[in-house]
């Protein structure tokens, strides 16, 4: 058993459901391996073709995987696709798959970090004989951090190179399904997508503190800010529908899904949290009560929507009303 089970080994319930899964794991690697195999069988048979018939043959012999998965094409193309890298690139890894001994997001997981690390030949094989290793041992995202460090680790000088170069890759694509919806892919820096991540989750759950409030009157009143102010019990933030007493069915997900859409469709980020710097300058005299010279708003540190030349606005004395969020003072 792996490391964190360990302790569960003298039990002999869960000795028997370990022998299970590895013996679950041969059979989905020895299931995998077939496909493969006869995606190959299939390719192979029309390399002579011209390159369209060739490319139908490939998208064939996906979608008659992803008829015996049961998945979309896509999942199926990926599965498929990984197992091949996998089984050409790093053996180990591979072989420790089919033995049961690691599951096939871990393999995943190895193979993403292989193929965009673009590591020579050597250092392949030495992330593919500590990944062997380290998967059996970690949990999966504990392996997935493991993994970053360790290929940072292998090329120190060239890592960061490595990284600026594929930050000239990002993009944003669209791909238009036939039942009204479509997928949205965006391959940006991860210091941007953990930002987005971290802002959309905490919205989405906010709307749980919200049940019983109304809109007040200064709202956008759009559709779409109706749709993402309705309340939902903590049960729907786990992901479940919520009870009769809530008017709001959505999962959490599904917030978090008509929020991304809301805020990239108008740019307005309903019922976020308000995060902002204000800076007020008052004259020292009028601190120590010797002068009623009024105190100068020289308007949010960040997000200023006035150009930088323009001059502080005067403002009457008296106590300011601030919004809720950071706030300095000089």
């Amino acid at each position: 058993m792996p490391e964190h089970l360990r302790a569960l080994a003298g039990e002999p319930e869960f000795a028997v459901a370990w022998k299970q899964r590895v013996i679950a794991r041969k059979a989905e690697a020895a299931t995998i391996t077939s496909l493969v195999e006869y995606r190959e069988r299939v390719i192979a048979a029309y390399a002579q073709e011209p390159l369209l018939l060739r490319s139908e043959a490939e998208r064939s012999a996906a979608h008659d995987a992803a008829r015996f998965f049961g998945v979309s094409d896509r999942t199926a193309t990926s599965i498929l696709n990984t197992a091949q890298d996998a089984r050409h690139l790093l053996p180990r890894t591979w072989r420790t798959f089919c033995e049961g001994l690691v599951d096939l997001p871990r393999v995943r997981k190895t193979i993403d970090a292989a193929t965009t690390s673009d590591l020579p030949a050597h250092l392949l094989q030495q992330l593919d004989q500590a990944a062997a290793e380290q998967a059996q041992r970690r949990r999966l995202s504990e392996f997935h951090h493991w993994l970053t460090r360790y290929i940072a680790s292998l090329d120190p000088e060239r890592y960061p190179r490595a990284c600026e170069k594929e930050t000239q890759a990002r993009f944003v694509r669209f791909q238009h399904l036939s039942h009204g919806m479509s997928y949205l892919q965006a391959y940006i820096p991860t210091l941007e997508a953990a930002a987005i991540e971290k802002r959309l989750k905490a919205a989405a759950r906010g709307m749980d503190q919200r049940s019983a409030r109304q809109p007040s009157a200064d709202e956008p009143t759009t559709n779409a800010n109706a749709r993402c102010s309705t309340a939902t019990t903590p049960r729907a933030a786990e992901g479940q529908t919520s009870d009769d007493r809530n008017s709001d069915p959505r999962t959490l997900a599904q917030r978090e899904a008509d929020l991304l859409a809301a805020w990239l469709r108008d740019g307005r980020v309903y019922d976020a949290a308000v995060d902002a710097k204000i800076m007020i300058m008052i004259p020292e005299a009028t601190l120590t009560g010797d002068s009623d010279e009024p105190a100068m708003d020289c308007g949010p540190v960040m997000d200023d929507p006035r150009p930088p030349s323009t001059p502080p606005r005067r403002r009457s004395r008296g106590p300011a009303s601030l919004v809720p969020g950071q706030h300095t003072t000089g």
